[in-house]
């Protein structure tokens, strides 16, 4: 009787120790590209990660705040390099919005974060001037938009340092009716 015993429990010791472990090959993984827009940062073109959209005014059904990333990873670089942006407007409805020194139809920020730079790896730039187009899709479905910007470093002290960058861009959001 105790050797019925031990022998099924050695039994089921080889058995959970065969089939419970299973090498493979390794993890490698897969970017998320949701082949949504794109973007141009520095002088090179980027695929965005991810664009969506929120109402910033939720009795407004025409507000937009527009949210883009992407990986703006270099060649060479092997850490983290991100950009994002913030595209704010109260009215979508004419679908040209401009940004002057006369008037301010939107608002743009944009958050960079790049690990491999040993001195600054955050870095915050605002919109100064520029234009943005938007096919509003009043009715739902897919919503194109286009923008070519001007922007400027802001300082730790919220002062606007360093050159004028182009940022230029577009991508589409899917909106849904409310």
């Amino acid at each position: 009787m105790r050797f019925r015993y031990v022998f099924i429990a050695l039994a089921a010791l080889v058995v959970m120790t065969t089939s419970s472990c299973n090498k493979t090959d390794d993890y490698v993984p897969v970017p998320y590209a949701c082949e949504c827009g794109s973007l141009n940062w520095q002088g090179t073109n980027f695929d965005l990660l991810d664009a969506n959209y929120i109402l910033l005014d939720s009795t407004e059904v025409l507000s937009r705040r527009y949210y883009i990333t992407a990986d703006v990873k270099e060649e060479g670089e092997e850490l983290t390099h991100t950009l994002s942006m913030n595209l704010d407007s109260e009215d979508i409805g004419f679908g040209l919005l401009y940004l002057d020194d006369e008037e301010a139809e939107f608002s743009a920020q944009l958050y960079e974060r790049n690990d491999n730079d040993l001195f600054q790896v955050y870095r915050e730039y605002q919109a100064i001037e520029g234009i943005v187009q938007v096919v509003p899709a009043i009715l739902g479905g897919n919503e194109p938009v286009q923008f070519n910007l001007v922007v400027r470093e802001i300082s730790s002290g919220g002062s606007l340092v360093g050159p004028e960058i182009i940022f230029t861009g577009s991508f589409k959001v899917k909106v849904g009716l409310q």
